[in-house]
């Protein structure tokens, strides 16, 4: 084996091959002498501004010294790295160790923003990106310090200043639009009803606000609370919070801002609490848009300052309780006939409001202000008792604190959740899960919805928040072009807060309808995907698939599940929370190959002659090349006598095909989406049915099948299969 090696190595075309390659080596070792320095500079540049902000954002309230220490700490990083290595291994070049630095800082940005997804494209993306600046680096510094003039060094200027300007416009820019919102609306053009004609929500009362808080010249004066026994400061970042605020948790200020209408007694009143952000910005003044909105329009609006509370861990418990010792200070104040809010507030008809957070944490206060003790202890009493009608959750995590180790579970309350298709801090839509852990008794009317907003984010809900759903450098790599302004989000938050406030705490059922079809208001309504989840205390489920692993078998008593024409069909669990027990299970059905995929509930004898069929309906394709049909079919009911009555999904919904979201720049770089597959609730009334016999009887109604015929193949997952009274 030698004897051939060494005859091979002395081919002449080999030995000219060696002969090219020492020149190019000894001419590429000529250009760049001298010039790792340059690669050590950017280096330490690029991984001082990744630890500068990953520091600022832990603990905004650091000067600018933080960068200096970033560049030490870097320095002697690198060194003893280099040294580790070159202990282990006998031998290591300072070269490898900056640029491994580099792309691991890089690197962690693109994991951070794609939170761990779409592996590949972030891997690329890093080497590009490192491979340019790193190369800028020594280029610079080898023609440009050590004068070393050759084609090469020339050449690698020019392409790395290329790629580097090109990575800083990719970094820097907003990014790009997206074009899928105008094609569904296209496709949504199909459903035909008759629009609602005027939506007017314009306030019309005078409107002032006033602050309460511990500081001279508050118009209220207020009180400390302790809220140690709820939530913990960790050494350093409570160092720096208790520095910075001048309290510990055990004295924390209750602060906030109240509007409200100035000629106005006995008004219904809102609570509102922000959510996790950097403790130095003032977010319970960035929904000083809706306060007044919503003030102007007959409530006197609160909104608390929570930052107490932010940069901790598993602390919403904490959060709710602030929220409701808020309550009880400013309810104690609109009995003081000194007060600037004396008798202003009906304390009969209490919402509640939460963003991030805090729309985790009102579902909580809820839940407490029934208890008369804190779960995790009860030798810690509470005494509140509220009248709250109504919560607002305003791109809600949940799961964050769990009382006792169990879920949320709340009943007879209104609720509506709204949340952003681009959202890049809440990605998964969490507040679907509390949405179904919300229950009802049968006793008094209450209702329920989500609503999911394509190419709405979670910070332009607070004008403090912004675009940026992530801090610097992270923020550089998400994509804002494809959001919605930050009026048209704060609009659609205006406009069906409002109306569900004014139905569920007035009992003003104007534009009612909107809750429950919003499509009939489209022309009144930013232009963008919406997907709406409806259900009120009025609905009688007769599969909501939660019950056992039988496929056969509904919810109902005497109700039977039935499957044709499918490729697969399969309950499966919808992982929402925090994907371990009690998620929410649906019907998931696939079909291809041109097959015609149907469904039917049978039953006995049903009476609708007064109701309305009503289920949940999301498309689940994955293939972006797929989504170009909205989910349609027939829908038949059948009578005990064998008569039909028709319609089509399309009549009581539009159904969009599945989101393809791009929420970072590099997704369009690489073809990259993420799915979201909301819910909508399809309801049909009887109106939309055609009858294929006069002798159909309506009380007698023992079958639902709905058959998808739209599509030569589809996936789509349906929920909450029953009938709404009218």
């Amino acid at each position: 084996m030698k004897a051939i090696w060494k005859k091979l190595m002395q081919n002449a075309m080999i030995v000219k091959i060696r002969r090219i390659y020492e020149r190019m080596k000894a001419y590429i070792g000529r250009s760049f002498s001298g010039s790792e320095i340059g690669l050590m500079l950017v280096s330490y540049f690029v991984c001082g501004l990744v630890i500068t902000g990953i520091i600022l954002s832990g603990f905004p309230t650091v000067s600018w010294i933080v960068c200096i220490v970033s560049l030490i700490l870097i320095f002697l990083g690198s060194n003893l790295l280099y040294l580790a290595v070159k202990l282990v291994f006998g031998s290591c070049r300072r070269n490898v160790i900056h640029w491994t630095l580099m792309f691991i800082c890089v690197l962690l940005c693109g994991i951070v923003s794609s939170q761990a997804s779409f592996m590949m494209s972030q891997i690329l993306l890093a080497v590009v990106i490192t491979v340019g600046i790193g190369l800028f680096g020594r280029s610079t510094w080898a023609l440009f310090v050590r004068k070393n003039y050759t084609v090469l060094t020339g050449t690698i200027f020019v392409i790395s200043t290329m790629t580097l300007v090109a990575s800083f416009l990719f970094l820097l820019g907003t990014g790009w639009s997206d074009e899928y919102v105008s094609r569904y609306l296209k496709l949504g053009n199909e459903r035909k009803l008759e629009e609602v004609t005027k939506l007017d929500l314009q306030g019309t009362r005078q409107v002032d606000y006033f602050d309460y808080g511990l500081e001279e010249g508050m118009d209220i004066q207020s009180k400390t609370i302790d809220i140690s026994s709820f939530a913990k400061r960790d050494f350093l970042t409570g160092f720096m919070m208790e520095k910075h605020f001048g309290y510990k948790l055990s004295e924390v200020p209750l602060v906030g801002r109240v509007w409200f209408p100035v000629n106005e007694k006995n008004c219904p009143v809102i609570f509102m609490i922000h959510g996790n952000h950097t403790y130095t910005t003032q977010s319970y003044l960035g929904y000083d848009y809706l306060g007044k909105y919503l003030a102007s329009n007959g409530y006197v609006v609160i909104s608390i300052d929570e930052n107490a509370c932010n940069s901790l861990e598993k602390e919403n418990d904490a959060r709710a309780i602030l929220l409701l010792e808020n309550i009880k200070f400013i309810l104690q104040q609109n009995k003081e006939e000194k007060s600037v809010i004396f008798d202003k507030m009906d304390e009969n008809q209490i919402g509640l409001a939460g963003h991030s957070r805090g729309g985790e944490a009102v579902a909580l206060a809820y839940l407490f202000n029934d208890y008369n003790q804190y779960p995790e202890n009860g030798a810690i009493p509470f005494q509140y008792h509220f009248q709250i009608r109504s919560i607002l959750a305003i791109a809600p995590c949940v799961d964050q604190y769990t009382p006792a180790q169990h879920e949320v579970a709340i009943q007879d309350v209104n609720y509506l959740m709204i949340q952003g298709a681009n959202d890049h801090d809440v990605s998964k839509t969490m507040g679907e899960k509390q949405y179904q852990n919300i229950s009802f008794s049968g006793e008094g009317d209450y209702q329920k919805l989500m609503l999911y907003v394509a190419r709405a984010n979670h910070g332009q809900f607070n004008t403090k928040w912004g675009r940026y759903d992530l801090a610097f450098p992270v923020n550089q790599w998400i994509n804002v072009k494809n959001l919605i302004t930050q009026s048209e989000q704060q609009d659609i938050l205006k406009t069906f807060s409002k109306v569900f406030f004014d139905v569920t705490l007035k009992n003003d059922k104007t534009n009612e309808t909107l809750l429950s079809d919003y499509q009939k208001y489209s022309k009144f309504l930013p232009k963008t995907i919406y997907q709406q989840t409806y259900q009120s205390s009025r609905f009688d489920c007769f599969c909501d698939f939660q019950e056992d692993s039988n496929l056969s078998t509904g919810t109902k008593e005497g109700v039977a599940i039935h499957v044709t024409g499918t490729k697969k069909w399969k309950e499966l669990r919808r992982s929402m929370g925090n994907d371990k027990s009690g998620e929410n299970y649906v019907l998931e059905v696939e079909w291809n190959q041109g097959k015609t995929a149907k469904i039917s509930y049978t039953f006995e004898d049903y009476d609708i002659s007064r109701r309305t069929l009503q289920f949940d309906l999301a498309d689940a394709r994955e293939e972006v090349s797929s989504l170009n049909t909205l989910v349609d079919g027939d829908v038949t009911l059948i009578d005990n006598a064998g008569n039909k009555a028709d319609a089509r999904i399309v009549d009581g919904a539009i159904v969009y095909p599945s989101l393809p979201v791009q929420l970072r720049k590099s997704d369009y770089l690489f073809g990259d989406h993420e799915m979201k597959h909301a819910f909508q609730t399809v309801s049909l009334k009887q109106s939309l049915f055609q009858l294929e016999s006069e002798t159909f009887d309506w009380t007698k109604v023992v079958e639902v099948q709905i058959q998808f015929d739209h599509a030569q193949e589809g996936k789509i997952q349906m929920d909450n299969v029953g009938f709404e009274i009218d």
